[in-house]
């Protein structure tokens, strides 16, 4: 197994607290030996560079020249943002959206007509009064992007699906099936087909054109140990008919549960069901080529009304929530693709052919990035990885947040500090992925 020396390079900070990186500093430690399972190549925003050592004078390379360049994405940085406005949002949901801000949709106790706007480049948030209204007052609501047949899964979505969730407070809510369409560039929302059951604390993903519901609850009785969800429990949505068509959902019903797309299938992680203690680690996995599900890799941690998101698309990322119906989590963990190290070594060789190209970067020398990249072209990918990575624990633990990605760092928004959605402190917090940037060993 390959050992590769690198050389971690932090972010430099901006005044839009750091949301894209400018010029990482090179720091030299080279006793630190790093697996290379914990590294992976990241893209870099355009206007992002990186120093590299030219026979001892450092020289900043715009990384719009590389394809990708090392990066950590299970070690990262934590750092907070300012807060949201009052009310405080939890039990709500969040998207990144295609004008570059980041959404906060719904909420408990106060918050539940309300979408909020973060500007990362500007570092703060819009005035509640720019942004439209919900029609009602959600939590425990569904978001996801709606499909545009002329993007790519990779680029940020113009639009986002409102599904479901309770209207009204804990002591009367109810299950809803209004769907509703928000258009970033309208600022303007309409209602679209509603689904086929009432629905809240379920799951939604986009995947190939559809929108999927996994989960959640559509009647409650009084308290969550009597709860009910009918089989076929998935509902799926078709934006080109506007119709909605059901499918078997997960074999194990779960509410307060996430779910992600990752090489070309669903998982759907964690949650509970049949009472308010009944947290699971579990993970299912639908592949919507053949209809079936089958077990994913187990998380390290039970977790209910966390955030799950795919980092870089070759990870998926949980963080938060809640077990035993008190203990509030702050720690997050990383699954990797399991195709990442076929990813990376495809990724690795493009990389390499690029740096060929420089007259001036020796490649073939013992410099740590030369060494990672020819390592990771030459791995032999017959053993793939399937386990949950820990990662740096958040500043603040958190449960019922909304969760979004933009410009490689991840945005974990609002939420409440304690159980039962207390203690609401309309958190920001931001994880940015660790770069490795240093390329040295560098003849004229």
């Amino acid at each position: 197994m390959f050992f590769l020396f690198l050389l971690l390079g932090s972010l430099a900070s901006s005044s839009c607290l750091e949301q894209q990186a400018t010029a990482p500093r090179i720091l030299r430690d080279e006793k630190k030996e790093v697996s290379h399972s914990h590294v992976d190549l990241c893209p870099v925003g355009a206007e992002s560079s990186v120093d590299v050592s030219l026979n001892g004078v450092t020289e900043a390379i715009p990384l719009a020249s590389l394809p990708f360049v090392p990066c950590s994405v299970t070690q990262g940085k934590w750092k907070t943002g300012p807060a949201m406005p009052s009310p405080h949002q939890a039990e709500h949901q969040g998207i990144a959206l295609s004008d570059g801000k980041i959404y906060s949709v719904g909420g408990f106790k106060g918050s539940g007509h309300t979408i909020r706007r973060y500007d990362p480049a500007e570092g703060e948030w819009d005035d509640d009064e720019a942004v439209a209204k919900l029609p009602e007052t959600r939590h425990h609501l569904m978001v996801t992007a709606f499909p545009d047949a002329d993007k790519s899964a990779a680029e940020m979505p113009d639009s986002m699906l409102i599904l479901g969730g309770y209207s009204g407070e804990w002591g009367d809510r109810q299950p809803e099936t209004d769907v509703w369409k928000y258009s970033s560039k309208t600022n303007e929302i309409q209602s679209v087909a509603p689904m086929p059951s009432p629905r809240a604390a379920g799951a939604a993903v986009t995947h190939g054109g559809l929108v999927y519901v996994i989960g959640g609850v559509e009647e409650t009785f009084g308290n969550d140990d009597n709860l009910e969800l009918r089989r076929p429990s998935m509902m799926v949505y078709d934006p080109k008919t506007d119709t909605w068509e059901e499918r078997e959902g997960p074999k194990k019903h779960r509410e307060h549960v996430a779910a992600a797309v990752m090489d070309e299938v669903i998982y759907v992680a964690g949650g509970r069901w049949g009472g308010s203690i009944d947290e699971t680690d579990s993970v299912e996995i639908y592949d919507p080529e053949n209809g079936e599900w089958s077990a994913g890799p187990s998380m390290n941690y039970a977790r209910a009304g966390f955030a799950l998101i795919n980092v870089n698309r070759d990870y998926l990322m949980a963080g938060g929530g809640e077990k035993n119906n008190r203990d509030t989590l702050k720690n997050i963990e990383f699954l990797p693709s399991s195709h990442l190290c076929a990813k990376r070594k495809a990724k690795a060789q493009q990389t390499l052919k690029k740096l060929n190209k420089m007259p001036s970067i020796d490649v073939d020398g013992d410099s740590p990035v030369a060494v990672s990249l020819s390592a990771m072209a030459e791995a032999d990918c017959n053993q793939e990885e399937g386990e949950w990575i820990m990662g740096p624990d958040m500043p603040q633990q958190i449960h019922g947040a909304g969760i979004a990605l933009m410009n490689n760092v991840v945005y974990l928004v609002g939420g409440a500090r304690a159980a039962w959605s207390s203690k609401m402190g309309g958190d920001l917090q931001m994880y940015t992925l660790g770069m490795e940037t240093d390329i040295s060993d560098v003849n004229n």
